[in-house]
């Protein structure tokens, strides 16, 4: 007896994190995990950028060298440039789509609340009667739905500062 209650403390422990992690990880939301994937994309691609270039079987001089060299950072940064761009466009357009998402989120909860009211309000007649719309339990359980995705919404809102940071980070990195 004692082991199996140990068992289903453990066990609740492990979806209590599990839950946790899911909340809190961006690679467990949709919104964020094509953006995390893409950043991740073009870190390895800035990390390939050549900064230097220097042929071995090569001999410089000094001002030959100092010019390639000056030419090859130059190309470089311009394609550092360009990859930190296409970074910036990708934050701002998920940045984008979760604050449209949110705002979405709030146009169905109140037009929801409209249609509840309206189908509340009206008074019951023999033409109402046989066309009846949606049944209460349905209306609720849709109104309950739309809560929940507001609040997703708005979670993921609020996870987006988490993610510029993140993206700073590997961006710096």
């Amino acid at each position: 007896m004692f082991v199996s209650w140990r068992a289903n403390v453990r066990y609740n422990l492990y979806r209590q994190t599990r839950k946790k992690l899911a909340n809190q990880l961006f690679f467990a939301k949709p919104v964020f995990v094509s953006g995390c994937m893409e950043v991740n994309k073009m870190m390895t691609e800035m990390h390939s950028v050549r900064m230097l270039d220097v042929h071995p079987q090569r001999i410089y001089e000094a001002a030959d060298f100092a010019e390639v060299q000056n030419q090859q950072r130059g190309a470089a940064s311009k394609s550092l440039e360009s990859i930190m761009d296409r970074v910036q466009s990708l934050v701002e357009t998920t940045c984008n789509d979760v604050q449209k998402k949110v705002k979405t989120c709030e146009e169905d909860l109140n037009n929801t609340n409209q249609e509840t009211q309206l189908h509340y309000g009206r008074k019951r007649s023999a033409f109402t009667d046989s066309k009846k719309g949606k049944s209460m339990a349905q209306l609720r359980e849709e109104h309950a739905e739309r809560v929940r995705d507001l609040k997703l919404a708005q979670r993921e809102a609020s996870m987006l500062t988490d993610f510029i940071r993140l993206v700073d980070y590997m961006c710096t990195e």
